[in-house]
């Protein structure tokens, strides 16, 4: 296998931020008050958001036909109202700036209902926990993304861990196939990661063109310098996509390694101590389970840190998404916090 490297910001060149950079002002929360909705709740409490932003936090009750489990309307609400206290109390001992919240408790389907309160509040960034109470977590936590992803332009941050701080070394996987859109995922992951971050990795997994028939034609020591060239290609293709992209801390540490893409992310994970992975998804829109994709389903099912999920070529929202329903009037408005 060949993996190819280069030193932080090893062009020389200097960088920008793009303009278009989004502060993190209404951050939204599923909870269904399991231990991996509580690591979102803690992730969402020390992000960095920007003054005046709001978190918002979900529970959806599924109604009359609700699985065994489901809290009934009033625990719901005080499990509600506790979690918000919590969210106020985290921040606090972080040091910064507790953000305002606001509480709904919501009726129908968990991830219908996800994507719609998303929609409704222009939501920057939805938060979910990747360990749900009851036994279809795994496939609710993918069609939930999938939800939001395809009815909103808000990326999917998926809490598998206890919050210990902030990120320290994000890892941004690109595609560097694509033709647009890519350079937005390492953007999210510095943004998502704020100022204290150590660094910022990249990394692009790449195929190479006729490696079957080059293992035929080529000698070992040619075939191994044939690869060996195509990696620092992808590693200088990955550098002119990030160009504009300014990192903090020691910048950006770029690498490529060979597909499987997924494989690929995971094992660079490991070998930098990822504790974020920002991937793009860029499925099939309006075929709900394939949405997701391949690859960022396998990395957000295998990977052992937080998974953020954006689509990259995200059109405009659909038009026409109703506001999500509430259990009954005044339910989805819960008093301030102070």
């Amino acid at each position: 296998m060949t993996t190819a490297r280069a030193r932080p910001n090893s062009s020389g060149a200097p960088v920008a931020r793009r303009a278009e950079s989004k502060p993190l002002r209404d951050v939204l929360v599923a909870t269904d008050f399991s231990p991996g909705a509580t690591a979102a709740v803690e992730r969402a409490a020390i992000l960095p958001l920007s003054e005046g932003a709001r978190v918002h936090l979900v529970h959806v009750r599924q109604g009359a036909g609700a699985a065994a489990g489901d809290r009934d309307e009033p625990a719901a609400r005080e499990a509600l109202r506790a979690e918000a206290e919590r969210l106020t109390e985290i921040a606090r001992r972080a040091g910064g700036r507790a953000p305002a919240s606001q509480t709904y408790l919501l009726v129908g389907p968990v991830r219908r209902e996800i994507a719609r309160i998303a929609r409704a509040i222009d939501a920057d960034l939805v938060v979910l926990g990747r360990r749900g109470e009851r036994p279809i977590g795994e496939l609710l936590l993918g069609s939930a993304i999938d939800a939001v992803l395809q009815k909103t332009c808000a990326p999917v941050l998926v809490a598998n861990r206890a919050a210990a701080g902030g990120y320290r070394r994000p890892l941004a996987a690109l595609k560097l196939e694509a033709a647009e859109g890519e350079a937005r995922i390492a953007e999210l992951a510095i943004e998502i990661a704020g100022p204290g971050a150590e660094f910022v990795a990249a990394m692009h997994a790449y195929a190479i063109p006729f490696e079957t028939r080059m293992t035929i034609d080529l000698a070992s020591h040619e075939l191994v310098g044939y690869r060996a060239a195509y990696a620092d290609e992808a590693v200088a293709r990955l550098r002119r996509r990030l160009a504009s992209v300014d990192a903090p801390g020691a910048g950006l540490r770029l690498s490529a390694r060979p597909r499987p893409a997924a494989e690929a992310i995971l094992k660079e994970a490991s070998d930098v101590d990822a504790d974020l992975i920002a991937v793009g998804s860029r499925g099939r829109a309006g075929v709900s389970r394939l949405l997701l994709g391949s690859v960022a389903e396998a990395v957000v099912r295998g990977a052992s840190c937080d998974v953020l999920v954006t689509r990259p070529d995200a059109p405009p929202p659909a038009a026409g998404l109703s506001r999500p329903r509430r259990a009954r009037p005044g339910i989805g408005r819960a008093p301030r916090l102070s």
